[in-house]
C-alpha cells in the first residue's frame, strides 16, 4: 500500500501540483534549507548517537531521505566510505556549488533486503567540520531526485 501512495504523490507531482518550499533552520547545525512542505523533518541519532537532520516525504520508501550532518576531524572520503558500506557503481553523478565552491556530487547503488537504492552524497569541509549531505531514493521513485537536489542546492552556512 505504501508503494502505491508514493506513486500516486508522484504522479501527481510529475502532473503539475505545484510545491511549495517552507525555509528550515536546524537547531543541531548551523545551516539552512529550503524544505518542501510535504516532507517532514526529524532529529535522528545514529547507532554512534550522531545527531542527524533527516527529511522524508509524507508517502514513499524509507530509504527515501534527504540527511545532512557534521562532523569534527579528518574526512574519510565520499566514494572510500561508500565502497566500505557496500555500494557498487560508485562514480561521480554531477556538480553543485554548496558553500561558494563547486562540489562533486559522488553517487552509489545498494542492494539490500529492502530493494535497491541509490545514494549521492556531497561531502566538504567548512569552519573547522566535515559536512554530510547525502540524497536516498528507491530506485522505483527517482522523480523524487529533482525535489532532492533542490533542496540540496539550497543549502546555506550561518
Amino acid at each position: 500500500m505504501i508503494k502505491t501512495l508514493a506513486v500516486v504523490m508522484l504522479i501527481s507531482v510529475a502532473g503539475g501540483i505545484k510545491i511549495s518550499w517552507v525555509p528550515f533552520a536546524s537547531t543541531v547545525y548551523p545551516y539552512t534549507i529550503q524544505q518542501p512542505s510535504s516532507y517532514r523533518h526529524i532529529v535522528y541519532p545514529d547507532a554512534s548517537g550522531r545527531k542527524i537532520d533527516y527529511f522524508a516525504p509524507g508517502l514513499g520508501s524509507f530509504v527515501t531521505n534527504v540527511s545532512i550532518y557534521a562532523t569534527a576531524g579528518p574526512s574519510q572520503g565520499q566514494a572510500t566510505a561508500m565502497r566500505e558500506s557496500g555500494a557498487r557503481s560508485i562514480h561521480v553523478s554531477g556538480h553543485l556549488v554548496i558553500a561558494g565552491k563547486r562540489r562533486s556530487l559522488v553517487c552509489g547503488d545498494w542492494h539490500g533486503i529492502a530493494g535497491q537504492w541509490r545514494e549521492e552524497q556531497i561531502e566538504f569541509t567548512s569552519g573547522g567540520l566535515v559536512w554530510h549531505i547525502t540524497m536516498s531514493y528507491d530506485l522505483h521513485y527517482k522523480s523524487v531526485r529533482s525535489v532532492m537536489l533542490r533542496m540540496v542546492r539550497s543549502f546555506r552556512l550561518r
